[in-house]
C-alpha cells in the first residue's frame, strides 16, 4: 500500500503542475505506470530458504571398523605374548546428541532463491559437514598388578563431499551424499535427496527420498517466516547405536535409501497487493 500511494501522490502532484503544459501530464502518467508495474513485480516476488539436513541423533555410536583397527590388533598380540594379560580397547564416533531438527549436523545443504510464480531466479548455494570426532580409548592389565599401561585420543576429520543443489522454472533440487572422512576401509555414505516444485497454483510440492540412518529433516522459509517448520523425515533416534548388532544395522541403514515421501503447501506462493 505504501508503494501505491507515494505513486498516486507523485501523479497528483505531477497532474497539477500539467496546468501550463500538457507535456508534464504525459510524462507524469509514463512515470505512474512504470513505477506501479515495479510495485507490483517486486510484491509478487518472494524469497525462500530451503535446507535438506542429516545429523545422528546418539551421542555416540559404535566404529564398525574397532576390531581391526592397528591399536587393537596390537594390543591382541600383547594378549597372546604375556600370559594373563587383558587388553581393551574402544573406538566410538560421536553423534550430534539431539533427537529434534535444531543442533549441529552431519551434513547441511542449504538453496535460496527468488520466485514470482512463474520462475525460479537469484540462486545461492551454501552447506557445511560437521566435524567427524572418532574417540579410541585403550588400556593394559596384568594379574595382581591391575593396569599397567593405557591411552586414548581423538581423530578428527572433516567430509569434503558431496552435496548439490539446482533450480530452473518452477523446480528446485537439493541433495547430498557424504563420505566418513577417517574410515579405513569403506563405508556407506550419508544419502538424500529432495525436490520442489511450485504449481500454477502456488502450491509447493516436496518429494524426499533419504537412508534409513542417520536422522533426515527439511525447512523451509519464506521470506524470513517458517513455511514449513523443521520437519524430521527420517527419524533414526530408536536405532541401537552401541549393541552387539549395532554395527550391521547401521550399515544396512546406510545403504538402504528406502524412505521416502511427499508434502504438499497450498498457498506457498501468493501474488502480493
Amino acid at each position: 500500500m505504501g508503494d501505491q500511494a507515494q505513486v498516486q501522490r507523485e501523479e497528483t502532484t505531477a497532474g497539477a503542475a500539467t496546468a501550463q503544459g500538457s507535456t508534464g501530464l504525459a510524462d507524469a502518467g509514463a512515470h505512474g505506470a512504470s513505477a506501479m508495474g515495479q510495485s507490483s513485480e517486486l510484491a509478487s516476488t518472494r524469497h525462500y530458504r530451503v535446507e535438506l539436513k542429516a545429523w545422528i541423533p546418539h551421542r555416540e555410536v559404535i566404529d564398525p571398523e574397532e576390531v581391526i583397527r592397528v591399536t587393537n590388533r596390537a594390543g591382541e598380540l600383547a594378549d597372546n605374548v604375556v600370559p594373563a594379560a587383558s587388553f581393551d580397547y574402544t573406538s566410538r564416533y560421536r553423534g550430534d546428541n539431539h533427537a529434534d531438527y535444531g543442533g549441529g549436523h552431519r551434513v547441511l545443504v542449504v538453496l535460496e532463491f527468488d520466485y514470482d510464480g512463474t520462475t525460479i531466479s537469484g540462486i545461492r548455494q551454501s552447506g557445511s559437514y560437521g566435524t567427524t570426532h572418532r574417540d579410541w580409548h585403550w588400556e593394559l592389565k596384568l594379574p595382581v598388578v591391575g593396569q599397567v599401561a593405557s591411552d586414548r585420543g581423538t581423530e578428527a576429520k572433516t567430509a569434503t563431499k558431496a552435496m548439490s543443489q539446482a533450480a530452473a522454472g518452477r523446480t528446485f533440487t537439493l541433495s547430498m551424499a557424504s563420505s566418513n572422512p577417517v574410515v579405513i576401509t569403506m563405508a556407506p555414505d550419508i544419502d538424500s535427496k529432495l525436490t520442489g516444485t511450485f504449481d500454477a497454483s502456488g502450491a509447493l510440492t516436496l518429494s524426499y527420498k533419504t537412508d534409513l540412518f542417520p536422522s533426515h529433516g527439511i525447512r523451509v522459509q519464506c521470506n524470513g517466516s517458517d513455511l514449513i517448520s523443521p520437519a524430521i523425515v527420517n527419524d533414526a533416534s530408536g536405532v541401537d547405536g552401541l549393541g552387539v548388532t549395532a554395527a550391521a544395522e547401521i550399515g544396512a541403514r546406510l545403504s538402504a535409501q528406502m524412505n521416502t515421501g511427499s508434502i504438499t503447501v497450498p498457498g506457498a506462493w501468493a501474488p502480493g497487493t
